[in-house]
């Protein structure tokens, strides 16, 4: 029961740098383990019993604390905030982020006309209910295979008429929306140096609000390595194993000119850019935007902090 407990912890700590405490189910979805092995047949066979058990103890032994159905370390040095204000702070932030929602909806439902997307995925601390007032809207979006770059150019000027895209340099960031990541369905696995415990909490707490022909599926399936960070976050046996239609590389033969505006639409696009990279990861079939991209930040701490558990 160690390995259970020392995963509780972390998991509490991690998501206490974000001033978020956790119910009893969210902590089982989001159980952190150093390494699958330390997760005996006991542990999985009867984890919400072990767990129960676990959280109980750690109550009663002062290591963590408990204001329902609320559970947050008591540590001194975990947050800026005091623990007694963190369950305030959270439904304070549930109340704005689920304002914002109803926002996002309503604009992600017009750019759901654009026929190339196939998903759109709201990430970030909106997608945790995590949001404060003066917060962006961050987006995950899958494009139609080979279509990401045109789709992308659509996005853009559909967000910059309605006034709504949130730009590099913006100080006002409020309901803007920031598209941070743009896959095409060629493109679904994230890519190796990026598979990570941040990226792989961004993917299992996103909200999927369009899901075409089930491609969330489709990219949960290519993205099973966020098991070995959160094992219990995906239950591998609700994820259809989807092939694709020989259909569509029929259709992509008859519609080969939109595939070269495609690559001009992508030689346009990094060109533009090209002065303003930073962190920005871009290819044909993945484009990675991140202004201010806080998983380094939020990893280094999580590294040094899981060392003393």
């Amino acid at each position: 029961m160690r390995a259970l407990e020392k995963a509780v912890l972390k998991t509490l700590f991690y998501h206490q740098l974000f001033d978020y405490p956790l119910r009893k189910k969210e902590i089982k979805k989001l159980l952190i383990f150093s390494s699958l092995k330390k997760i005996n047949k006991d542990i999985r066979k009867n984890i919400d019993q072990n767990l129960s058990g676990v959280l109980k103890n750690l109550v009663k032994d002062k290591n963590i604390k408990l204001v329902f159905p609320y559970y947050f370390l008591t540590n001194k040095d975990l947050s800026n905030n005091n623990k007694k204000d963190l369950v305030d702070l959270r439904n304070k932030r549930k109340k704005i982020s689920q304002q914002k929602l109803i926002l996002a909806k309503k604009y992600i439902k017009i750019l759901s006309l654009i026929s190339s997307i196939k998903m759109i995925g709201i990430t970030g601390a909106l997608a945790m209910e995590n949001s404060e007032l003066n917060d962006d809207i961050d987006l995950l979006i899958i494009t139609q295979k080979n279509r990401l770059w045109l789709t992308r150019l659509l996005v853009v000027l559909t967000l910059e008429i309605l006034n709504k895209r949130r730009k590099p340099n913006n100080r006002n960031i409020k309901d803007k929306f920031c598209l941070n990541i743009f896959l095409d369905e060629e493109g679904l696995k994230i890519e190796t140096q990026k598979q990570n415990l941040f990226t792989a909490h961004e993917i299992v707490q996103m909200k999927v609000v369009l899901n075409k022909n089930k491609t969330y599926e489709k990219f949960i399936q290519k993205n099973l390595w966020l098991k070995k960070y959160l094992p219990f976050s995906i239950d591998k046996k609700n994820i259809e194993i989807i092939k694709n239609s020989n259909n569509i590389k029929e259709k992509e033969k008859k519609i080969s000119f939109l595939n070269f505006l495609e690559k001009k639409a992508f030689k346009f696009q990094t060109l533009y850019m090209r002065k303003r990279v930073t962190r920005e990861s871009i290819n044909l079939h993945y484009a990675f935007f991140h202004p201010q991209n806080r998983s380094k930040e939020i990893l280094l701490k999580f590294k040094r902090r899981q060392l003393k558990i």
